[in-house]
């Protein structure tokens, strides 16, 4: 049996081979489709792929946890309202120094959202609250 070599350039060379190979592998939007498709939950129901996501089904699935689940659907909420990003000064300041403020009256909040959709139990013409309709 032949001794491992272990110089530093054979090992080097060898270990990025296989990860370029790898990638150009798997570098197929065919296959990353797939890939999420096959990740399903439950078996039957809705899949990661991002046709399934805002689908129905997805939906379906929520509200069945909503209804039927009371301690998931707590927990789902906590976590959700509970993730705070902590906002450093200075972090986030506009390179521009223009005067002018500019507010879409169309924009919906991220904490709007959040609210709004876990304290409803009904969808139903939620859009049409969001936009001010």
């Amino acid at each position: 049996m032949d001794a491992l070599n272990t110089r530093i350039k054979t090992l080097r060379d060898r270990s990025v081979r296989w990860l370029v190979s790898t990638y150009h592998a798997i570098n197929d939007p065919k296959i990353v489709k797939k890939a999420f498709e096959k990740c399903e939950v439950g078996g039957t129901g809705p899949n990661l792929s991002q046709e399934s996501l805002p689908g129905p089904g997805a939906a379906s699935l929520l509200r069945k946890i909503e209804c039927n689940d009371i301690a998931l659907w707590t927990a789902f909420q906590g976590r959700v309202l509970s993730l705070d990003v902590p906002h450093l000064a200075g972090e986030n300041e506009s390179v521009f120094t223009s005067d002018f403020e500019y507010t879409d009256d169309t924009a919906v909040s991220a904490d709007q959202l959040v609210a709004l959709v876990f304290q409803e139990s009904s969808r139903v013409g939620l859009t049409a609250r969001l936009l001010g309709g």
